[in-house]
């Protein structure tokens, strides 16, 4: 990689941060983001880690991991939007980091931080990143699972296999079993004749 090449992907990948990161304190402008934030703020108020509630009611839409990321930061943080947007946005730099990995396991170096780039710089990621709900835990957890789901391929390892059944775990925990399809669908190989 050229240095000026290296000092335009270094500006741009610092302004694509500062975008997605300049929501963090921005009130809620739609109902899901509050309705999730009360949802942790329950699981510290009812003491009970386990029972979804909103509205004095058990709550079973969704799968609990999203809260208990959310709840974690309520404790350490305090009660406000910072604190909700934090831990989803912490999955998020997971994803750019493993996205990074993967494609630096592939491919050359400027690959990767293009690949890390247009990651950063999508509408759909800049918005997720503020209107916040699944979308960033998402991202950090089915490519961290890719990434050592690949790493098995090339060799067995413990570590590999206990981090990509943890991070498909997590990424179960966040939208349900189907995010199964988006992990393992891409490591079906044609079969040959």
């Amino acid at each position: 990689m050229k240095a000026t090449n290296k000092t335009l992907y270094i500006l741009l990948f610092v302004l694509a941060l500062v975008v997605n990161f300049a929501g963090i304190n921005v009130r809620f402008f739609t109902d899901d983001p509050g309705l999730y934030a009360s949802i942790a703020k329950y699981l510290i108020y009812k003491k009970d880690f386990f029972q979804l509630y909103t509205y004095n009611r058990d709550w079973l839409d969704k799968p609990h991991f999203p809260f208990w990321a959310i709840f974690a930061s309520f404790k350490v943080f305090g009660i406000s939007e910072f604190a909700y947007r934090l831990p989803a946005l912490l999955f998020f730099l997971l994803g750019l980091l493993y996205t990074y990995l993967f494609s630096r396991k592939y491919y050359d170096k400027e690959v990767a931080v293009m690949a890390v780039l247009i990651l950063l710089t999508a509408l759909n990621t800049i918005l997720c990143n503020t209107d916040t709900r699944a979308e960033p835990y998402l991202m950090g957890l089915i490519m961290a699972s890719i990434y050592h789901i690949a790493c098995l391929e090339e060799r067995f390892s413990y570590k590999d296999l206990l981090l990509a059944a943890l991070f498909t775990a997590f990424a179960i925990m966040t939208k349900g079993i189907f995010v199964v399809t988006a992990i393992y669908g891409g490591q079906i190989r044609q079969l040959k004749p």
